[in-house]
């Protein structure tokens, strides 16, 4: 298409770009970015966004990020965002990643269910890796901002609270669950007999399995 002579458009580098993060073609898109530049292109958010996701899948996260930070406030949509986050996240980058969404937040961006999956991530790698007080302060950290958990993520906060062994905390979260009407689905309630049972609350554990419709 440029050999004969025909000049792209923004469609045209949006849809290419997605090719050249494929094969990850770092010196082309390096190229087509630089083009984008010089049309003046690089301003579109849904050009940019094409751009920071070839960066990331391509590896060259700094070249991300520079690239972000350049980008206006009016370019920056939701979409760039969650690019961003997945982005980090997809490199080892987590903490980074959750940075970037606590970043969103500030800055008054209204996140989409892509962006809520980060904050189950969390939970999940800090409850998996023992890190019982940082999954409970970003779960906690979570509600503040009006993000409502799916009982996936409970199951996850009802089993990090098991190593605690503190029938206080159980009994915290199994009246939340109550609360979010969460108390019948039985993977919170086997979650919750565990960890009844591993503080010692026997009889709780018996009667909350006794309640069990299934």
């Amino acid at each position: 298409m440029q050999e004969a002579g025909q000049k792209s458009d923004s469609i045209t580098l949006v849809s290419v770009l997605p090719a050249v993060a494929d094969v990850k073609a770092l010196r082309i898109g390096r190229s087509i970015h630089n083009y984008a530049f010089s049309v003046g292109f690089e301003s579109m958010a849904n050009v940019a966004t094409a751009m920071l996701d070839m960066y990331f899948k391509c590896g060259s996260v700094r070249n991300a990020r520079f690239m972000f930070k350049g980008m206006s406030s009016c370019s920056r949509n939701v979409v760039s965002w969650n690019t961003m986050i997945n982005g980090y996240e997809q490199n080892g980058e987590s903490e980074e990643a959750f940075a970037t969404f606590l970043k969103m937040l500030d800055e008054g961006v209204e996140p989409t269910n892509e962006t809520t999956v980060t904050w189950i991530a969390m939970i999940l790698g800090y409850a998996h890796n023992g890190c019982v007080n940082e999954a409970l302060n970003l779960f906690c950290e979570m509600q503040s901002h009006d993000i409502k958990p799916d009982s996936f993520t409970l199951v996850s906060v009802i089993i990090a609270l098991a190593d605690l062994s503190v029938t206080r905390q159980a009994r915290w979260i199994h009246g939340l669950a109550i609360r979010t009407l969460m108390d019948k689905n039985v993977f919170v309630c086997a979650a919750l007999i565990d960890t009844y049972a591993k503080c010692g609350a026997i009889q709780t554990a018996r009667k909350l399995f006794g309640m069990m419709q299934e």
